[in-house]
């Protein structure tokens, strides 16, 4: 006769067995819970991030289109003397202090993207990065054109001053004759379409 198992060794391993695979499906549902909180920890970090540099770029053109502005509030231009003023710096043309008060505006806004626009190079690649170049070189365009501006505008007595103001003016200042406002404005619009795509994305 063959002889039975014991009973309660039967229920031992039984059990044993009952318990590693519920050991075993608990871990991998908590794999499974781990992996899907980390992608969603990934999704809402760049989420904000890219909220972030959406509303810094907003920021950014609202300052490039105040720098341009050629007509100045008096309020503006008394606090503009006073703070450069209190720098020690004078300018003969009240009107130059305030372009620089806005162009440092501008730097502030710039300085607060930096660490942002690394960060998106380093997840989504160098989009967006390498259109924030070119922002970068369309302000410095206008920045020399300024500086240029008010220069031959301390010279406006001469001849040559007087006929190179009206040009560079174009490209210093809003001008309808101008193409650099449209030539910003697309670099801008084509950075946001690649936010809104990365704000939509779940």
């Amino acid at each position: 006769m063959y002889e039975l198992p014991h009973t309660p060794d039967i229920l031992s391993a039984f059990g044993s067995l009952i318990t590693g695979v519920a050991a075993l499906a608990g871990a991998t549902i908590a794999g499974f819970g781990l992996d899907r909180w980390k992608k969603q920890r990934k999704w809402e970090q760049e989420d904000e991030l890219a909220r972030r540099l959406f509303v810094g770029f907003r920021k950014r053109y609202d300052a490039f289109k105040g720098v341009r502005g050629a007509f100045f509030f008096a309020g503006e231009l008394a606090k503009a003397k006073r703070e450069l003023e209190d720098v020690g710096t004078e300018y003969d043309d009240t009107t130059e202090g305030a372009t620089i008060i806005r162009w440092q505006r501008l730097e502030r806004i710039r300085d607060e993207q930096y660490g942002d626009i690394i960060e998106s190079a380093a997840l989504w690649g160098v989009e967006i990065e390498t259109l924030e170049a070119e922002l970068l070189r369309i302000e410095q365009r206008v920045l020399l054109a300024q500086q240029e501006y008010y220069q031959l505008n301390k010279d406006r007595s001469t001849p040559d001053a007087r006929r190179s103001l009206p040009e560079v003016a174009r490209v210093a200042f809003s001008s309808a004759e101008d193409p650099t406002h449209e030539e910003y404005e697309k670099v801008i619009g084509d950075v946001r379409q690649i936010l809104v795509r990365r704000m939509d994305r779940k």
